[in-house]
């Protein structure tokens, strides 16, 4: 019989997060680990993750998972590839609209703070400016 109801979700995400895995700088070893936890945190399978499913279901935590990981170290090209063959600027784009997805609800965002506390990251995914804004605020434009 599957006890894992049972435990706290507390108890389940630190026993998750202390895995040697995350120590490694082995990128595979890194996505494997934010995905169990993007898993067990947002109810969805690792497969869900990893498919080409637009469904705000999978597509919003797969965000999430994919901005962590590559604030875990991995670099654009590593991160897309290793999310289901994506490319690059799907990885910037979660990293964009990361923390606009905390705004969509409070659960969302519990859900989001606890992955990224698992994983030793800010609780607060951070704020990515795009260029223009950037040039606009430095009055380069």
């Amino acid at each position: 019989m599957n006890h894992l109801h049972k435990i706290p979700a507390t108890q389940l995400i630190a026993a998750l997060s202390d895995h040697p895995d995350l120590q490694k700088s082995d990128p595979q070893a890194i996505v494997n680990r934010v995905l169990k936890l993007t898993s067990t945190i947002f109810k969805i399978s690792v497969a869900d993750i990893l498919s080409s499913s637009r469904s705000p279901v999978v597509a919003n935590p797969r965000m999430i998972a994919m901005a962590a990981s590559y604030e875990l170290g991995l670099t654009l090209k590593q991160t897309g590839k290793l999310f289901g063959n994506r490319d690059h600027s799907a990885v910037l784009h979660a990293r964009k609209r990361s923390p606009q997805l905390c705004d969509l609800s409070s659960h969302f965002a519990d859900s989001t703070r606890n992955l990224r506390t698992a994983l030793a990251l800010s609780p607060h995914p951070p704020q990515v400016h795009s260029q223009s804004s950037v040039k606009s605020r430095l009055h380069l434009t």
